[in-house]
């Protein structure tokens, strides 16, 4: 990896790495199931862990604009499945909600199918009326739902089913989704399943020269990094590295100001930002003698991001900096995020998070140590 800077511009963005999400989402039963085993629920998730998913569903028809649509054609990417009909309140409901975040949840797709509805004319309106943009499979027989095996068959309307990578279910909703953080939380947390072991904390590692490739070399600003000494490793890491990550990387002991001061005392920055300086450009000036037990979530993320830019790094490697955070907290560190690589720091943020995804430049998915997207 190479980062450069030219007198006093840079060129930089924020790039998510990513290990792709998972995907899910009752106004009656369904007719013309069969005799199969229900799965209850009244907007609750029902997650199922990697190592007892079954085979990939393979579910193909026509949209309801008559294209050919089959799940299989979304393997890669994690799927949200969303059986609905025009005439069930709760679909109506929450399908605002779905169409929104089927545009913030990049690498995701978003399916429906409809069993209900007693014609095409009816499902159309109603798709216009709400501004639907992602297909949906139209059969008036409920076949479709006997590609889920049980006991992740929709048995109720609305139902979400999210499948992994590979196409399998992951979870299952039930009615209603009961919000749009929900959904999200429901897609993250099948990320996370699929994302470990990826290899994404791995590779922040090599590039912050924490640890070694096997092959190849990191370079930044035109400086070899790996294969050096640690002592080497650690004054360009110092010099030219911040590091963020989900854990709070401030001293208990040591209050906000404190923290920053020792981060720029150890990077032996030559002309280092005023600590001052530092924390108000981040909004948390008026917390500079409060210890980190006193912060709230918010005031923790901002003094851990002061941290990792007291040395005016110009590459900022971020490892999950929003996983422990609620949906207003993230966006609001996003969008420091975003003022810095506008400002000229190269951002590379490891991430499970959709929100991520949908503020980065450039997305880079991994799975089992490779690229994959």
């Amino acid at each position: 990896m190479r980062s450069t800077r030219r007198g006093a511009r840079r060129t930089a963005a924020l790039t998510a790495l990513a290990a792709a999400p998972l995907l899910l989402s009752a106004c009656g039963g369904l007719e013309g199931t069969g005799d199969l085993q229900y799965v209850s629920g009244e907007g609750n998730v029902l997650e199922v862990p990697p190592s007892e998913r079954g085979e990939p569903v393979d579910l193909s028809g026509e949209s309801l604009q008559g294209e050919p649509l089959d799940l299989a054609d979304s393997r890669g990417e994690v799927t949200v499945v969303n059986v609905w009909w025009s005439g069930c309140g709760p679909c109506r409901s929450e399908m605002p909600m779905l169409v929104e975040a089927a545009e913030r949840m990049p690498g995701t797709t978003f399916v429906g199918i409809n069993t209900r509805d007693p014609g095409l004319g009816t499902a159309q309106a109603f798709e216009r009326e709400v501004g639907v943009t992602y297909p949906s499979l139209y059969d008036d027989t409920a076949a479709p739902l006997l590609a889920f095996p049980p006991p992740y068959t929709p048995q109720s309307m609305p139902s979400t089913v999210v499948l992994d990578e590979e196409g399998r279910v992951g979870a299952l909703i039930s009615g209603e989704i009961p919000s749009a953080l929900t959904l999200e939380q429901v897609v993250e947390s099948g990320a996370g399943d699929r994302a470990s072991g990826s290899g994404k904390s791995t590779l922040l590692s090599c590039l912050a020269g924490t640890d070694e490739p096997d092959g190849g070399t990191v370079r930044i600003r035109d400086k070899r990094l790996s294969h050096q000494s640690e002592s080497v490793r650690a004054r360009m890491r110092g010099r030219n590295i911040g590091l963020l990550f989900q854990s709070s990387n401030l001293l208990a002991h040591l209050t906000v100001r404190q923290n920053v001061a020792l981060a720029q005392r150890l990077a032996r920055a030559a002309e280092p930002t005023p600590v001052a300086a530092v924390l108000d450009s981040l909004g948390i000036a008026s917390r500079a003698h409060a210890y980190p037990s006193q912060l709230s979530g918010g005031e923790l993320a901002r003094a851990g991001l002061a941290v990792a830019l007291a040395n005016d790094p110009v590459v900022l490697l971020a490892d999950e900096p929003t996983g422990e955070l609620d949906h207003a907290t993230e966006s609001a560190v996003l969008n420091l995020l975003r003022v810095r690589a506008a400002a000229g720091v190269a951002v590379l943020v490891a991430s499970h998070s959709p929100a991520v995804a949908a503020v980065a430049d450039r997305v880079v998915r991994i799975a089992d140590g490779r690229v994959v997207s």
